[in-house]
């Protein structure tokens, strides 16, 4: 019986709890969805991208039919990239390149989803999988826009990725380097110099080959690359410091 009163006395505060308690409240929107999408994309071309987020999301939520929906899709994800969130952009992209294949907006939709990929993987530690899909999609990109207006972006995005790729080999390099595992680390040196040889690390992989050849006794190769760096005054820093070790081999 005791039980039994327990058991009302509960039903009766969860009974109170609920009827107090709010429901979400679904705006309906004050504009049309013309007036809607206009004031969104003044929001977006005036580079208010937090407004214009909240405003392409009305259009796609509460007009999911109207004739804006695809663009309002595009436009919101260009807005989470242009706020420099490229997780969720990429997210925003993935659906819009999915559901609205034949928009005039997929060239420049596969274009910026292969950037927020790219731009998604700020250090070289994190998962490559963002990595290898911005590849994916550049390769794509050219091959299947070989005139696209945007090429020029995506070519730099490409050099960009090649040059993640090139760190990637020399931070391994470094991690055996600094283990004086000095055979190992010169397969991904020497990588570096015949896979990326445009990349920004081709200085650095050289001079540490060079460092490397010298601590193994190989002299006259760590000679040669010390020489190459010493007459290449692309990068100071590098070329000073090749001096240095080139002095200590004479």
């Amino acid at each position: 019986m005791k039980l039994k009163r327990k058991l009302i006395w509960v039903f009766c505060i969860l009974a109170i709890l609920f009827s107090c308690s709010k429901r979400p409240v679904i705006k309906t929107p004050q504009q049309s969805v013309d007036g809607l999408y206009e004031s969104a994309m003044n929001d977006f071309e005036e580079k208010r991208y937090d407004q214009a987020v909240k405003s392409f999301s009305e259009v796609i939520f509460n007009y999911p039919g109207s004739r804006y929906a695809a663009d309002a899709q595009y436009y919101l994800s260009l807005s989470y990239f242009e706020k420099k969130d490229y997780f969720q952009a990429a997210i925003e992209l993935e659906f819009f390149i999915n559901n609205f294949p034949t928009s005039p907006y997929i060239e420049p939709a596969i274009a910026h989803l292969a950037l927020a990929y790219l731009r998604s993987t700020p250090s070289v530690q994190r998962d490559q999988i963002y990595l290898s899909k911005a590849q994916a999609l550049i390769e794509e990109t050219l091959d299947r826009f070989p005139d696209s207006k945007y090429r020029t972006n995506i070519e730099k995005a490409q050099a960009e990725l090649i040059d993640r790729f090139a760190q990637k080999d020399f931070k391994a390099a470094s991690l055996y380097f600094r283990a004086r595992e000095y055979e190992a680390a010169k397969i991904y040196y020497q990588h570096i110099l015949d896979e990326y040889p445009q990349t920004s690390w081709v200085a650095k992989a050289k001079l540490s080959l060079a460092t490397c050849y010298a601590e193994t006794n190989a002299k006259e190769q760590a000679r040669q690359l010390l020489e190459e760096l010493v007459n290449d005054d692309s990068n100071p820093e590098i070329q000073k410091k090749a001096q240095v070790l080139l002095k200590k081999l004479n």
